[in-house]
């Protein structure tokens, strides 16, 4: 099952390095390494992944979507008791953050960063998908 995807329009690769048009190197980071701040509020799940995935907008100065075709069925599948908790972070890395906030879970997730290069046909521009999935134990 796809629980939930954030969409990120990033300037950024998984690689060391990445060249621009004339050939210079520029070293390229990972999202997830961002620092993110999201304030301590009571929130769904849902409502603080799109949070998570804000601040990550934030960060990088883009617009960033968070998609979930199922939004009820990612906090269904979150299985938080109560259902809205309280949750923030300050200053960790998002890859942090998205542990810290798993970790409320009652259901284990996998996840996983994609990244494509070029979809725009600027070699700076990437996209990256945080596609997160239920885990069946």
């Amino acid at each position: 099952m796809r629980a939930s995807l954030c969409f990120l329009a990033l300037s950024t690769t998984l690689a060391a390095q990445i060249r621009e048009e004339k050939g210079k190197l520029f070293p390229a980071t990972n999202p997830l390494d961002a620092h993110v701040d999201v304030p301590q509020q009571e929130r769904s799940a849902a409502e603080h992944l799109t949070a998570l995935c804000d601040a990550l907008g934030s960060y990088f100065h883009i617009e960033l979507h968070s998609f979930d075709g199922n939004i009820a069925g990612f906090d269904r599948e979150f299985a938080a008791q109560p259902a809205r908790f309280t949750w923030g972070t300050n200053g960790l890395s998002a890859r942090d953050a998205i542990i810290d906030l798993l970790g409320s879970s009652a259901t284990t997730f996998s996840w996983r960063l994609y990244c494509q290069e070029n979809v725009i046909g600027s070699p700076l521009y990437r996209l990256c998908v945080l596609n997160m999935i239920r885990l069946e134990i």
